[in-house]
C-alpha cells in the first residue's frame, strides 16, 4: 500500500509560504537606498485574501493629443451647452483651456467629436506659482466663464488673474475688471451665485451682484470678509462641501455663506479652526471635493494633509515628509486624480527631483518616476471629452493621452523601469531557510520578463540579476540558496504591462 505522501510532506510543502511584496514606504535614512518600497507601481489588496498584488503604473500614449508651445502650467476642460447666437456647434461642446508657453489657448471639440482649434488667446504671466487654477461659471450665453490666474506680487496694473467669457479673454484688475482686489491668491470658488477670491492679507472679496451669472466682471470694492484668526499670509482659497476653506501660512479657516445683506455674504464657521496652513499652492489638488496639501505651522512643522468633509487627516510618513524635503523654498507640482479603481494625490518636489504618490483606497505611499528616473512629469491633468484622461507635462506642455498599463505599457514609446523593494523577511522563523523554489504567479505576457536580485546583509549589496520569463505559463526560479534574513529587488524593464499576484515558495527550514 502506498504511503499517504500528503500527510508525509512538511509544514511548508502542503502549504508553500509567500515572500511579502509590499509593506508601507519605509526609509531610514533621507535618501532610497534601503527598506521597502514600489517604484512606478501600485498595489492592490484582494479583499478575499487580505494579500497584495503589484501592477505597473499606467503609461502615457506615444503621440500627443495636444502638442505644448513651452512650458507647460495646467490645464481644464468643461461641458456647455450652445444653443443661442451664431456659432456653428450648437449642442453640447466640450471647451478645453489651457496654458502652455506663457500663452492661454482654447479648443473646443464639438457633439460629433469635432476639434477646432487650438486657438491662442494670448500671453498671460503667473508672477510665483507654477501651475494656473481654473474656475467655471456658468454663462447664459453659451461658453462658461473660466477664471483662472490668482497670483500676483506687484500691483493691480499688473495682475495674473484672467476671465475666459464668451471666446474672450480678459485681465482681471488694473485696466480691466472694475473692483478685482490686488494681490490675490491662487483659487476660485462659485457658492450660491458668488465668486469669491483671497489676496495676500486674507481678505475675502465677492462679485457684486448675487446670481448674475455673466457678472465675473464686477467685483465689489466693500463687501469682503478677513480671514484674521493669525497674523499670517494667504496662500490658497476652496471650498468644501458648501464652506469656503481660507488657507494661509499657518491657520485654516472656515466660511459659510450667512446671506448677509451689508458687507461680505459670509460668516466664519463658529470654532472652525486648524493650526496649520500651506507652504506653496503648488501643493493643492482637489479630487471630488476632496482636498490635499503640504502644511506648515508657526512652529515649522510639516506634512501633507487629506482633508474630507472638513476633517484633516495627516496622511504623510516620516520617510515620505524626509523624501520629500517638505518644507518652504523648493518648487511644486501637485495633481489628484482617479484611475481603474485607484484615487492617487501625486505630489512632485522638482528641487529634490521626488515624486511621491498616495494612494487614497490602499493608504499608501509609493514612487513614481519618469522613463530617466527623474521626477513624474505631470503638472496638470483633465477628463477629454471623449471620457479619457489627459495629462500635460511640466516640461513640454505637451498632453497626453493616459492609459493603464495594458494599453499604456511605457511613456511616449520609452521603458518605464518598475522595481518592487521588498521588506526584510526571516518567513515568521529565525533560522537559516533553503530557498530551493521561487513560483511567480504573474500575468503571462509575451516578451515580459522579470529581472530578480537579492540581499542578504540588509539592503547594502547585492547579488547579480537573474532574469524569469513572464511569457510562459509558470514562471519559476530555482537555486537561491540559504538565508536567514533576506530582501529582494523585482525589477520589471519592458515595454509590456506587468502585474504580479504572488511569489510562492518552495523552503526548507535549516537549523539556527
Amino acid at each position: 500500500m502506498m504511503p499517504d505522501l500528503q500527510i508525509q510532506q512538511a509544514p511548508y510543502m502542503r502549504a508553500p509560504r509567500r515572500w511579502p511584496l509590499v509593506n508601507t514606504l519605509n526609509s531610514r535614512s533621507d535618501v532610497f537606498t534601503k527598506d521597502a518600497r514600489l517604484i512606478n507601481a501600485y498595489a492592490e489588496k484582494d479583499p478575499a485574501t487580505g494579500e497584495y498584488q503589484v501592477e505597473k503604473r499606467p503609461g502615457f500614449a506615444k503621440t500627443p493629443v495636444i502638442y505644448g508651445s513651452g512650458v507647460g502650467q495646467g490645464i481644464v476642460t468643461y461641458p456647455y451647452v450652445q444653443n443661442v447666437g451664431s456659432n456653428p456647434y450648437l449642442g453640447v461642446n466640450y471647451l478645453t483651456l489651457y496654458v502652455s508657453g506663457g500663452h492661454a489657448f482654447s479648443l473646443v471639440t464639438d457633439a460629433a467629436g469635432g476639434q477646432h482649434g487650438p486657438t491662442n488667446l494670448g500671453p498671460v504671466s503667473y508672477s510665483r506659482g507654477t501651475k494656473f487654477q481654473f474656475l467655471g461659471v456658468p454663462n447664459t450665453a453659451g461658453y462658461p466663464s473660466i477664471l483662472f490666474g490668482g497670483d500676483n506680487t506687484i500691483a493691480i496694473g499688473s495682475s495674473a488673474c484672467y476671465a475666459y467669457t464668451n471666446g474672450v479673454l480678459t485681465t482681471l484688475g488694473g485696466g480691466g475688471t472694475s473692483g478685482f482686489p490686488s494681490n490675490t491668491v491662487p483659487g476660485y470658488v462659485y457658492l450660491d451665485g458668488f465668486c469669491y477670491v483671497m489676496d495676500y492679507s486674507g481678505a475675502i472679496w465677492e462679485t457684486v451682484t448675487q446670481n448674475v451669472i455673466s457678472g465675473v466682471g464686477s467685483w465689489s470694492t466693500l463687501d469682503f470678509i478677513t480671514a484674521g484668526s493669525d497674523a499670517d499670509i494667504g496662500v490658497q482659497l476652496a471650498r468644501q462641501l458648501i464652506y469656503i476653506v481660507a488657507i494661509k501660512t499657518w491657520t485654516t479657516q472656515f466660511y459659510y455663506d450667512a446671506g448677509n445683506t451689508v458687507g461680505s455674504s459670509l460668516s466664519p464657521v463658529p470654532g472652525a479652526l486648524y493650526n496649520f496652513g500651506c507652504i506653496n499652492s503648488d501643493t493643492f489638488a482637489d479630487l471630488d471635493g476632496v482636498l490635499f496639501w503640504a502644511t506648515q505651522s508657526k512652529e515649522g512643522t510639516y506634512r501633507v494633509v487629506m482633508m474630507d468633509k472638513l476633517r484633516a487627516t495627516f496622511i504623510s510618513t516620516p520617510a515620505v515628509e524626509k523624501q520629500l524635503d517638505l518644507g518652504p523654498g523648493a518648487t511644486w507640482y501637485s495633481t489628484a486624480y482617479q484611475h481603474a479603481g485607484h484615487r492617487w494625490y501625486i505630489l512632485t518636489n522638482l528641487t529634490s527631483n521626488t515624486t511621491m504618490v498616495y494612494d487614497i483606497g490602499e493608504k499608501l505611499w509609493m514612487l513614481w518616476t519618469d522613463y530617466l528616473n527623474n521626477y513624474y512629469p505631470v503638472i496638470g491633468r483633465c477628463a477629454a471629452p471623449d471620457g479619457s484622461e489627459w495629462h500635460q507635462m511640466g516640461a513640454t506642455g505637451n498632453v497626453y493621452q493616459l492609459e493603464a498599463d495594458y494599453i499604456c505599457p511605457n511613456d511616449y514609446g520609452n521603458i518605464v523601469q518598475v522595481d518592487i523593494y521588498t521588506p526584510n523577511a526571516d518567513l515568521g522563523v529565525d533560522r537559516s531557510k533553503c530557498l530551493s523554489q521561487m513560483r511567480f504567479n504573474a500575468d503571462q505576457v509575451k516578451g515580459s520578463q522579470l529581472m530578480i536580485r537579492s540581499s542578504d546583509d540588509d539592503y547594502m549589496t547585492w547579488n547579480s540579476f537573474r532574469t524569469v520569463n513572464f511569457g510562459i505559463e509558470r514562471p519559476i526560479l530555482s537555486d537561491e540558496g540559504s538565508f536567514y534574513r533576506r530582501a529582494y529587488n523585482f525589477r520589471h524593464y519592458a515595454s509590456t504591462p506587468m502585474r504580479i499576484r504572488s511569489v510562492d515558495l518552495q523552503v526548507d527550514i535549516g537549523t539556527l
